[in-house]
């Protein structure tokens, strides 16, 4: 019975025992409220996921986004997973999603700090007389002679585009030689042999080393 019902019934109660209803017209109402439908509660819609889904399909897609659009695909991310946290019944896709986006922010956080960080770069030279032309750390480069071996260390950002190389002068068909040393570990070297010849390095410090 339900509550419309219950209400229908106590009025009609109550003018049955004021006298305005007789037996047979307060049985024929009582009759005519019982044998209407009782209507079906109505079904509280529950939200489901989607802001949650949403966060995390974005997040996925930060995985492939090139650099210049990171920053914004991961706004969106937080946004679509705090709204998905208030209002979607079920959180966990929300908080998976944030998953991936903490992921990013260190790998960039991670690199800023590589290209920014300092490091000391030690070149080395081996050659029986030979040319020598090194980046200086300052954005410039300089040249010397070398008879034999020759090293020399400058401090550079980790981001900082690097070179080093030797050349044979003309009367030296011997092996000219190269080395870079990052912070005491070898990161890249090279050789080459004859008249004139060039051994030659690019790199950057904040690069992984080749032992």
């Amino acid at each position: 019975m339900t509550p419309q019902q219950i209400e229908a019934l106590e009025r009609l109660t109550r003018l049955k025992e004021q006298g305005s209803l007789t037996d047979n017209e307060f049985e024929e109402g009582k009759r005519r409220i019982l044998s209407q439908p009782n209507p079906l509660p109505a079904r509280k819609s529950k939200p489901g996921a989607v802001w949650g889904l949403i966060a995390l399909v974005a997040s996925l897609l930060l995985l492939f986004t090139p650099r210049f659009l990171v920053t914004p695909v991961l706004i969106a991310v937080f946004a679509f997973a705090v709204v998905g946290l208030f209002r979607d019944s079920s959180k966990f896709p929300a908080l998976l999603s944030l998953v991936p986006a903490f992921f990013i922010i260190y790998t960039l956080f991670g690199e800023a700090l590589d290209s920014s960080a300092t490091y000391r770069v030690e070149y080395e030279a081996y050659c029986i007389g030979c040319t020598v032309r090194y980046s200086n750390g300052s954005g410039g480069t300089d040249e010397e002679a070398v008879s034999s071996s020759w090293k020399q260390t400058v401090s550079a950002r980790g981001d900082d585009f690097l070179s080093l190389s030797a050349q044979n002068s003309g009367e030296n068909t011997g092996t000219v030689q190269v080395v870079v040393r990052v912070d005491g570990k070898k990161l890249t070297e090279k050789s080459s042999s004859g008249r004139f010849a060039v051994a030659q390095v690019h790199f950057r410090p904040k690069e992984s080393p080749n032992e």
